[in-house]
């Protein structure tokens, strides 16, 4: 064979993966089992190409000119051959996608599925980073065969983000996208129709509320005598909601931090997940916790996630965009998710060790009402898990936000009692944070990355309690001047007491990147450091900015407290170490200069515009997200602000 053709067969190594399987080919692929089409997928491609250039082993030259077809099969005898991980994506498992794409494919004709070595970096980026911070899809116990091909392109599109692949990311975000609103309608579509269909005989003495209010619950429990078969029935209804769920869960994921105009879509995908949460419930199914096998087990725990994971994740868009809850917090009747260690068991051996030994989960709204007791009895604390406790944390910063509508609308008893009772059932949640073995504020701890994320979102909830950042930061604009503007129209922050709390945990969210190394943390360790990390801190940032500002107005005739002259101390320990590392030369003329001032002759109004540009350098390095760079150039417009203003803004 000549260069010519070793490079045509090298550019055209998967063609044969790409192009669609026709309809004769299709039939006869579906009706057969698993072993057949991998072995005679192995054997044609064997008898057609020459091999694959990606292996995963290191080859051994042909001595002289010998056939390079020796080559073709090695792989390392150190480790044997099997499947792989569920995110390796086979010959054969990437024929069974096509074979999903040729079904739909009337819906996204000009989509184009990438190779299937692209495929497996992008589903291993999705498991090796998203999935970890919010564990939803219990891997042992899913079969790749059980994904519908939305929830294989929304992981996808995730993944192509987390290898830089943002073209790829955005083709996948769009068909997965197609395939989901094409999926919720044919639901809403059969729902209305099996519901009059059941409906219309009983309902027509009935008024029209009574009647809307009797549909909406036939849809959702199955009719008592259809026994077997309808309990089959709602179990497949159940799980095509939760496969919706968790495609627009990945598509809204990767579509809320990126252009305006796909803030925009994430915003219909939103509604999908609240229309998903809305169907299944957020409740318990009436089957007993402790007498599943560890699939059944598995499943429920998997619909249970998926929800609460949704809610969280709806939650964090609002505290982003500022958007009014679409879900309560008092109406998510589901246990909350087991622990990490029952969950991580690879086999159903040791699965039930560990089943039998484990206590089932308090329910969400009741762990969160124990938290809201006005009692410090501790016995009557509720036990969550990493990933528990993470998800009642979203359920107190909602008691924050609503707490505060409440005191805007002079509701009466809304207003010290309650901020009072949250502060209580911050510092208990703290108490429970501490005593969970996998808690950790490393950010390079695998085993700690819910936990770390629950750290920084503990610091937005302190600072919500006082500052309502909410309506004046216009991230969604995606324009650093208009959210500087908007932050400085921000209500002057005062001196009290009761604000040390929340400086403490702004002061600790700056001293962790700067401990690290801001530069490096920013550009090594982004994959751990999540868009909840930066709302976060961008609040703290603003936050501690702002009480600088009013220690600079009032510290000539109202003395600091102990607590605030610590907290100015840490303050500035915190810049010095950040100076003696920072490359200077990078920053503008404001920094240039006025480094050279010894940061003990720095006040307040400086301490402030400093702590503003360390946020900004971090946010403005980050290599993942641009909805972060864009926070960082903001925070820089409004230092430039602060400096332009003093101790006014």
């Amino acid at each position: 064979m000549d260069s010519a053709g070793l490079l045509e067969t090298y550019l055209d190594f998967d063609s044969d993966e790409i192009n669609h399987i026709s309809e004769e080919h299709t039939s006869e692929y579906h009706n057969r089992s698993n072993s057949e089409v991998e072995f005679d997928s192995a054997h044609q491609a064997a008898d057609r190409h020459p091999g694959t250039p990606f292996r995963s082993w290191l080859p051994s030259a042909p001595l002289g000119d010998s056939s390079l077809a020796t080559v073709t099969d090695f792989h390392s005898p150190h480790h044997p051959r099997s499947p792989g991980p569920f995110f390796n994506i086979s010959q054969t498992r990437h024929s069974h996608i096509v074979f999903l794409l040729s079904i739909c494919r009337e819906k996204i004709p000009n989509f184009i599925l990438p190779s299937r070595h692209a495929l497996t970096r992008y589903l291993t980026s999705f498991w090796e980073t998203f999935h970890p911070q919010m564990p939803f899809i219990h891997l042992p116990t899913t079969s790749f065969q059980e994904l519908s091909l939305e929830e294989i392109l929304g992981y996808s599109s995730m993944g192509a983000q987390y290898r830089f692949e943002h073209r790829v990311a955005e083709r996948l975000f769009y068909a997965g996208q197609a395939l989901v609103l094409d999926k919720i309608g044919n639901i809403e579509s059969e729902s209305t129709t099996r519901t009059l269909h059941l409906q219309r005989p009983m309902n027509c003495g009935l008024p029209s509320i009574e009647r809307s209010i009797t549909r909406s619950i036939s849809s959702s429990i199955p009719a008592a005598d259809h026994g077997q078969d309808c309990s089959k029935a709602e179990l497949s209804r159940q799980n095509a909601l939760v496969s919706i769920l968790r495609s627009s869960l990945a598509l809204m994921a990767y579509s809320a931090w990126e252009s305006p105009g796909l803030v925009q879509e994430s915003t219909r995908l939103r509604n999908v997940v609240i229309e998903c949460l809305g169907r299944l419930g957020m409740r318990e199914a009436n089957s007993s916790p402790n007498s599943d096998t560890w699939a059944d087990w598995a499943r429920a725990e998997c619909c249970r996630r998926a929800q609460l994971v949704a809610y969280c994740f709806v939650h964090t868009l609002g505290l982003a965009y500022n958007h009014p809850p679409a879900v309560m917090a008092s109406n998510i009747l589901l246990r909350l998710p087991c622990a990490s260690a029952e969950w991580g068991c690879a086999t159903e051996k040791e699965w039930k060790v560990r089943h039998s030994m484990s206590i089932p989960q308090m329910s969400y709204k009741e762990a969160l009402s124990l938290l809201l007791r006005n009692r410090r009895d501790s016995s009557e604390m509720p036990v969550l898990t990493s990933l528990g406790s993470y998800m009642i944390l979203h359920g107190l910063i909602q008691q924050i936000d609503l707490l505060r509508e409440l005191s805007e609308l002079k509701v009466e008893g809304s207003s010290v009692n309650g901020y009072e009772e949250i502060e209580d059932a911050l510092r208990k949640w703290t108490s429970i944070w501490q005593a969970i073995p996998e808690s950790t504020l490393d950010p390079r701890n695998e085993d700690g990355l819910v936990s770390f994320t629950s750290s920084a979102l503990l610091g937005l909830a302190y600072v919500r309690l006082h500052l309502n950042t909410g309506p004046h930061r216009r991230l969604e604009t995606r324009n650093p001047e208009l959210i500087a503007h908007s932050l400085s129209h921000l209500a002057t922050l005062g001196r009290d007491p009761a604000l040390i709390p929340a400086l403490l945990y702004a002061v600790h969210a700056l001293s962790i990147p700067v401990r690290l190394g801001v530069d490096f943390v920013a550009r090594s360790q982004a994959l751990s450091w999540s868009i909840r990390h930066a709302l976060a801190s961008f609040e703290c940032a603003v936050f501690l900015a702002k009480w600088l500002a009013s220690i600079q107005q009032t510290e000539s005739c109202e003395p600091l407290s102990e607590n605030e002259i610590r907290m100015l101390h840490w303050v500035r320990r915190i810049i010095h170490e950040y100076r003696t590392s920072v490359d200077v030369e990078e920053y503008g003329n404001y920094y240039v200069s006025s480094i050279a001032t010894s940061v003990d002759q720095l006040d307040c109004s400086q301490l402030g515009i400093e702590t503003l540009l360390i946020w900004s350098r971090f946010f403005q390095h980050n290599v993942q997200w641009p909805f972060i760079n864009v926070m960082g150039f903001g925070l820089e417009a409004y230092a430039r602000k602060f400096q332009e203003n003093g101790d006014e803004i």
